[in-house]
């Protein structure tokens, strides 16, 4: 009985690594697209089944596979949204977009894009010219092409990321 009951835990600990080794990628930030929340070689932790029971929400950063590379990027868009950058803001369905975590608070570009059903609008942190490769140049990323949410910052200094608030104006 002492030996069932043995093998039955080491089961259960194989068990609790392989789903861990499935569930969590480790991954090192190239680049400084998305300073100053993450900068270049630091290591994140994403989590792949992150959406298997859930939906990507405004303000995830995640991974994400596009023209054969992967990215860390936040998720500003959601599906059967009206995204326009002009002016130096982000509007969303005509409501100006407020975010606290940018590096510039001028954000690039001039485009108006609506999101269809499962396409999401994602964007670099650091908003200066020619400093992220996101939806501005992508354009809309769909849902299979996001790989996973990144949850812990490894580096320099082991935290989790929070959740970020959005507030919207007129």
């Amino acid at each position: 009985m002492k030996k069932l009951l043995t093998c039955f835990f080491i089961i259960l600990f194989l068990l609790g690594l392989l789903i861990l080794f499935i569930s969590f990628k480790m991954f090192v930030v190239s680049g400084n697209s998305m300073e100053p929340t993450l900068n270049d070689g630091e290591k994140i932790l994403v989590n792949k089944l992150a959406y298997l029971f859930s939906k990507p929400q405004r303000g995830d950063l995640v991974l994400v596979n596009a023209e054969g590379k992967t990215w860390v990027k936040r998720i500003v868009g959601l599906p059967d949204e009206q995204i326009e950058i002009k002016d130096g803001g982000i509007k969303i369905n005509n409501k100006i977009l407020y975010e606290s975590y940018i590096k510039e608070i001028h954000t690039y570009g001039d485009q108006r894009t609506f999101l269809a059903p499962g396409q999401f609008y994602v964007l670099g942190d650091n908003r200066e010219p020619n400093q992220s490769v996101d939806s501005r140049i992508l354009g809309p990323v769909s849902l299979k092409n996001i790989l996973g949410k990144v949850v812990v910052q490894m580096s320099p200094n082991f935290k989790f990321l929070r959740k970020v608030n959005y507030q919207f104006g007129y």
